[in-house]
């Protein structure tokens, strides 16, 4: 990895930096793996880029944090929507709600 990062020029954070297992067994080997002189703590689960997956690859726990928000933004849109004609909602719900939701979307 460092002969990597020095012809790109990139420096890495050691500190930031986390191993997940992917096991394929029901007791996995934990391998202590070093970056530097840091060592990598192992995780059950990761978030990168605002996406949480698991060592099992399930996406519920991101797909729930995806409908809390969406559920929270359409309880607000609700509390405003006598205040809005039909148009103002469709463009509030657009922006704030379809939009969270258009990120899991599989289509």
């Amino acid at each position: 990895m460092k002969v990597c990062a020095d012809k790109w020029k990139v420096s890495f954070e050691p500190t930031k930096c986390k191993t997940m297992a992917l096991p394929r067994k029901r007791t996995p080997s934990k391998p202590d793996l070093h970056f530097g002189d840091c060592n990598l703590p192992v995780v059950n689960e990761l978030e990168i880029l605002g996406v949480t997956i698991d060592c099992k690859l399930a996406w519920s726990k991101y797909l729930s944090t995806l409908s809390t928000r969406a559920g929270q933004k359409l309880g607000a849109l609700r509390k405003v929507a006598n205040k809005l004609d039909a148009e103002g909602r469709a463009t509030v719900y657009k922006s704030q709600v379809r939009s969270v939701m258009d990120c899991a979307s599989l289509t």
